[in-house]
């Protein structure tokens, strides 16, 4: 506020009712009742009246289901009818084309209209059922940032006015096996084993399938028996160099002397484990954060462990809990008493004190610092210590250039 910067807070509806209490009387003083000059206002508890610099601006979020009737829910969380609300639509599909050709300038353009020709399908699909989750912009945007990073080759006779299929637009079979990976991991790929769930994950695979040009024979192979490559590279003094999934490849940390012994604890390298590593391995490469869901015993620490350990990557577990604080994540200032880091540096002090200089003919100086340090007096025990340090520098200085 202070420096008139502007402050954007998502999802306020999701905020605590103490938070939404505090922010009320800043948006009260941004209010169009204002008078005119006034500046935005806020009350802080031991810092008196707070008051924003001009420019100054707040701004707030909140995220809500489509419906089919276009209908958004009212706002209902406190101090909602301060704000003035604005309501933002989906785009439509050219909207999605621009964003899609701008935000995506490596993807050609040629792929853009068969991406949103299946897309719209399986949004349909999924929206429609009370068995998956809602499918929103920034599942498209997953898909076409990993679209884009397989590197699809630009056909230079097609645009994106050219409505062709997947097939015309992307001739390699390997590659279109890729697309579809992508798109069941990132819109369908999570679902539960509930039977309706598991009818709708079929019917948008099929669709999806068929948009690449797949029959149901290649949509079972990719579903059920497509095992990823995988491959461990050595340099010449045995240490990993890169690991190979899928259609990744994770660089390890070179690290100093003798190359790692094998892990006492194997790890079964199959079709599971595998299809699971290049899922890991993909996420790692795009930077996305990666949620395991399974039994216990299932192996989603140890398939990580195995990872972090080939690339020779620090892993750091943590077992959350209800008892679990945000201090155990982030960490926090406890109270500290200076006398007790004093104590140990004055010890360390005198011991190197003795070491360089005679302690005889130093009584009064050692008895200044000791009196400084046990009455608190830092400043003076630092200035004192900072001395002994130049008196000793300055001695091995004459002793080298004499």
């Amino acid at each position: 506020m202070k420096e008139g910067k502007w402050l954007v807070l998502e999802d306020i509806d999701k905020a605590s009712g103490e938070v939404l209490a505090t922010l009320w009387p800043l948006v009260e003083s941004l209010a169009l009742e204002k008078h005119i000059g006034g500046h935005a206002q806020l009350r802080v508890h031991g810092r008196g009246l707070v008051r924003a610099k001009e420019g100054f601006a707040l701004f707030a979020t909140r995220s809500v289901m489509s419906s089919i009737d276009g209908h958004v829910p009212t706002l209902t969380f406190l101090g909602a009818h301060k704000w003035y609300p604005i309501n933002i639509t989906a785009p439509t599909d050219i909207e999605l084309r621009d964003i899609i050709h701008t935000r995506f300038a490596k993807l050609p353009p040629a792929v853009i209209p068969p991406i949103l020709g299946v897309w719209s399908k399986l949004q349909r699909l999924a929206n429609s059922s009370a068995a998956a989750r809602h499918l929103g912009t920034r599942d498209l945007m997953k898909w076409c940032t990993r679209i884009e990073s397989l590197k699809v080759p630009s056909m230079m006779d097609l645009d994106e006015l050219s409505n062709t299929s997947f097939v015309g637009v992307i001739p390699n079979s390997s590659i279109r096996e890729e697309v579809f990976i992508e798109g069941h991991d990132i819109l369908f790929g999570a679902m539960s084993d509930r039977p309706a769930a598991q009818a709708l994950m079929t019917s948008m695979a099929s669709t999806l399938a068929t948009a690449l040009g797949f029959g149901d024979e290649k949509l079972k192979f990719l579903l059920a028996d497509r095992v990823p490559e995988w491959e461990v590279v050595k340099g010449s003094d045995g240490k990993v160099r890169t690991v190979h999934v899928g259609r990744v490849s994770l660089p390890a940390v070179v690290t100093k002397g003798p190359p790692q012994t094998k892990s006492r604890r194997q790890f079964a390298l199959h079709k599971p484990s595998l299809q699971l590593l290049a899922r890991l391995a993909t996420c790692v490469a795009l930077n996305e954060p990666i949620l395991l869901t399974g039994e216990t015993g299932t192996g989603k620490t140890t398939t990580v462990s195995h990872l972090t350990s080939l690339l020779s990557r620090p892993l750091l577990s943590l077992n959350l809990s209800q008892q679990t604080e945000s201090s155990d994540l982030l960490g926090s200032f406890k109270p500290v008493d200076a006398r007790i880091p004093a104590a140990e540096l004055q010890r360390r002090f005198q011991e190197m004190f003795a070491a360089s200089f005679s302690r005889e003919k130093n009584l009064k100086f050692e008895e200044a610092v000791r009196t400084a340090v046990s009455t608190g007096k830092w400043k003076r025990a630092v200035a004192l210590w900072k001395e002994c340090v130049k008196r000793a520098r300055d001695r091995i200085q004459r002793n080298q250039e004499g």
